[in-house]
């Protein structure tokens, strides 16, 4: 009796910690994803006559995609096998 109750206790425990995990890669994605990347580079030689730029600029994202997106009730969803007949 005692076994069954700390397995039942187990599986309810790695599910739950299953789901915290999930919760907080889904998180760090956003938080990664929100990063603003953008950059300006400007090289010039001694003399000053040559010069070297390059830029990018970040587009960023939205207000309606960031709240499309956010991880607030993240499911993880397993295929089901398909049925064998006997």
């Amino acid at each position: 009796m005692l076994v069954a109750v700390v397995c039942i206790g187990c599986i309810v425990g790695v599910a739950t910690l299953r789901g915290y995990l999930l919760q907080e890669f889904g998180n760090a994605a956003e938080a990664l994803d929100s990063v603003d990347q953008s950059y300006a580079i400007e090289v010039r030689t001694v003399n000053g006559v040559s010069i070297y730029r390059a830029y990018y600029e970040d587009p960023g994202r939205n207000q309606a995609e960031v709240e499309a997106d956010l991880p607030a009730c993240m499911e993880l969803v397993a295929p089901v096998p398909e049925r064998m007949e006997p």
